[in-house]
């Protein structure tokens, strides 16, 4: 009975995991209602949480089936975006 209710691939313990951090995450913020007034706190939740979500399984969704050179292009054009959003918010040196 519990073997036919668990997930039986990676990509279904991916999502399983990223469900029950998620809850957990927000299960303190409801008990603990100080933490949202902590920056850090904040900070580190968004990061687990849009990390996991974006990064791990909607990335898994949309690569499920693609072939690894498929893949590998998508991540290609992932990386180059990533760069250049990157150089784009550098700081600027300030010009005289």
């Amino acid at each position: 009975m519990i073997r036919e209710q668990t997930p039986n691939s990676f990509q279904g313990w991916l999502a399983l995991g990223v469900f029950a951090q998620t809850t957990m995450l927000f299960g303190l913020m409801a008990i603990h209602k100080d933490l949202l007034d902590s920056q850090g706190f904040m900070t580190l939740a968004s990061a687990v949480i849009v990390t996991a979500w974006v990064g791990a399984i909607i990335g898994a969704a949309f690569q499920a089936g693609k072939t690894a050179g498929e893949q590998a292009a998508v991540v290609s054009k992932a990386m180059d975006i990533a760069a250049t959003a990157q150089a784009q918010s550098a700081p600027q040196e300030p010009r005289q």
